[in-house]
C-alpha cells in the first residue's frame, strides 16, 4: 500500500470519526458546519504558512487548553464531546488540528500521548519545525486535502 493510498485512507477514517462526534451531540449541526470550514481552510493555510504554524494557528484559536487536551483525546482514544462544554467554533479549530496531530502519530512521525497537554503538543510541533517541517509537509499534504474533500461531502456550508 502507497504512503498516498495510507493518507486518503487515514482522513476518510478521521473525517468519519468527526462525523461521528457530529451525528452524538446536541450541537453538532453547529460543529459540522465549523469543522467543514476548518478544513476547506487547511490546506491552503499549510500551503501559506506552514504546517507547525497552521497547527499553532488552529490551537490557539480554541483559546482553552482544556479544549485542546479533550480534542486530542477525543481523536485518540475515541471519547465523546461533553456537551456542557461545547463550543462549536473553538471545538472546530482543535478537533481538526487534533485530527492532523493524530494522522501525524499514526503514521510513525511524531509521537504524542491521548493524555499530553498543550505544552507538549507545543514542543513536539517546535522540535518538528526545526528538523523535518518541509518533510512532514509533503508527507501530510494528501491527508489534509482528503480531510478537506471529506468535510465537502459530509457537512453543510456555513
Amino acid at each position: 500500500m502507497s504512503r498516498q493510498l495510507d493518507m486518503v485512507e487515514l482522513a476518510m477514517k478521521h473525517a468519519l470519526r468527526l462525523n461521528q462526534l457530529v451525528s452524538t451531540t446536541e450541537k453538532g449541526k453547529d460543529l459540522a458546519k465549523k469543522l467543514r470550514s476548518r478544513a476547506r481552510e487547511l490546506p491552503s493555510l499549510i500551503m501559506d504558512n506552514g504546517l507547525v504554524v497552521t497547527l499553532l494557528f488552529y490551537l490557539s484559536k480554541a483559546e482553552n487548553p482544556k479544549i485542546v487536551e479533550n480534542s486530542v483525546k477525543i481523536m485518540l482514544n475515541n471519547e465523546r464531546i461533553k456537551d456542557s462544554i461545547l463550543n462549536p467554533g473553538k471545538y472546530a479549530y482543535a478537533l481538526i488540528a487534533a485530527s492532523v496531530l493524530t494522522a501525524l502519530k499514526e503514521t510513525g512521525i511524531i509521537k504524542i500521548e491521548s493524555d499530553a497537554s498543550v505544552e507538549d503538543i507545543v514542543k513536539i510541533l517546535i522540535e518538528k519545525r526545526e528538523s523535518q517541517e518541509v518533510m512532514i509537509t509533503g508527507i501530510i499534504e494528501e491527508y489534509v486535502v482528503n480531510l478537506k474533500r471529506a468535510a465537502e461531502f459530509l457537512w453543510e456550508e456555513e
